[in-house]
């Protein structure tokens, strides 16, 4: 940056005429911007002074570049391999400032990473930009809820970059927006096809056959089928959030039905309380289960994956993903010729299947229903159900008679 002198004749407090010294230059955006030479927004009196001090911005502006000469032979896998090892300053920082992640939580964000570094490692933090950054998030093949999180890991990489001052600004890219449009369910036959009660075929409907096996508490291998189709009936039977059943653990398990204290959040991180809840209003309730689905739960139990964590549900020795979760159950829906591209059915729509047979049926009180599904309102509820035409003419049928007797008189 080129600055120049210029001075000026002022009168000073005694009447006394004095020359004081400033410099201007032109800004990023071409517009010229003077100041005053000297520290504290004081111009200097004398020239060689002026002078002096425009020589030691002149130096600054030396040393700037030469650490952003430096700054480029960084590349972001440099920064990015770091971000998350067991004691790098960043992991400190964050439990200095009360947030600490969870050994699983920190798995999961160095398998994200590594897909970010795939696309983008030997590159400087500088060269790349937002747009390039938003078009790579747009190109994946993920849910919005995992892009989200790559974005979440992208942003603690770039913050880390500007902290350790490789950028002066880090990108600014806004989370992807949840899809609006409202799950669909599954028939009672699609849950019939699904969920058998006999737990050779359940495993069996859920197993792919690339799928890999695990190592039971039980010392015994069983296929990872047996895991997940024991998962998805469980959120059937119950209507759990898929992060609440990601999060079951044997304390949760009690004669009867389950104690709801828990959930893995958006990035995976374990919290004791659950959806719209805090650390003072928690949110935690209980839900029945199902005879049937007592008994499978109780075999799974004895031939459950053997893991370091205290889940019940876990694929190679961590917690569940909300991405492995989604591609299990797409690909057993194809598997079983139930997928339809025109439906919107993910593992959240088990919740809303739940919802909807629970209330058609009119034979639980809404107020028990709420309360083992966790909502706090009518309209929620409302929101969680669909319309079951099947159901809704049954329930009609009592009336047939008085049906009957009005139009009869038209004969």
């Amino acid at each position: 940056m080129k600055r120049h002198l210029f001075k000026r004749v002022v009168e000073n407090k005694n009447g006394k005429k004095e020359v004081r010294w400033y410099y201007w230059f032109y800004n990023e955006d071409g517009k010229q911007v003077k100041k005053s030479c000297g520290k504290h927004g004081k111009p200097c009196l004398l020239k060689r002074e002026a002078e002096a001090y425009l020589a030691e911005l002149a130096e600054k502006d030396k040393q700037e570049e030469a650490a952003r000469y430096e700054a480029q032979k960084v590349r972001l896998r440099d920064v990015g391999e770091l971000l998350y090892a067991d004691d790098s300053i960043f992991l400190k920082l964050k439990e200095a400032r009360g947030k600490r992640y969870l050994p699983q939580t920190i798995k999961q964000k160095k398998i994200l990473m590594q897909i970010f570094l795939d696309k983008f490692g030997e590159r400087s933090a500088d060269s790349v930009d937002e747009a390039e950054i938003e078009n790579f998030l747009v190109s994946l093949d993920y849910s919005t809820s995992y892009k989200n999180s790559l974005l979440t890991v992208i942003n603690e990489l770039f913050g880390e970059c500007k902290r350790l001052k490789i950028i002066k600004h880090k990108p600014e890219i806004a989370a992807f927006a949840k899809q609006s449009r409202r799950k669909d369910i599954l028939t009672l036959e699609q849950l019939s096809i699904l969920f058998p009660s006999d737990i050779s075929e359940l495993a069996e409907i859920w197993t792919l056959q690339d799928a890999d096996m695990y190592v039971g508490v039980d010392g015994k291998c069983h296929n990872y089928g047996l895991m997940f189709g024991i998962m998805f009936r469980l959120m059937a039977s119950t209507g759990l959030r898929p992060g609440e059943c990601r999060a079951i653990c044997l304390d949760q398990i009690k004669s009867g039905g389950l104690w709801i204290n828990k959930m893995l959040d958006a990035e995976n991180v374990l919290q004791h309380y659950l959806k719209l809840g805090d650390e003072n209003n928690p949110k935690q309730r209980t839900v029945l289960l199902p005879e049937k689905m007592k008994v499978l739960l109780e075999d799974y139990i004895q031939v459950r994956p053997k893991s370091d964590t205290a889940f019940i549900f876990t694929f190679k020795n961590r917690f569940i993903t909300p991405l492995v979760m989604e591609t299990r159950f797409t690909k057993v829906l194809k598997k079983q010729g139930i997928f339809d591209k025109n439906k919107k059915l993910t593992p959240h729509s088990l919740r809303f299947t739940y919802n909807t047979y629970t209330v058609n049926s009119n034979l639980l009180p809404e107020n028990v229903l709420r309360k083992m599904i966790g909502h706090n309102s009518a309209a929620m509820t409302d929101y969680y159900t669909r319309p079951d035409l099947d159901s809704q003419l049954a329930g009609l049928l009592p009336y047939q008679e008085t049906i009957n007797e009005i139009w009869d008189k038209l004969e």
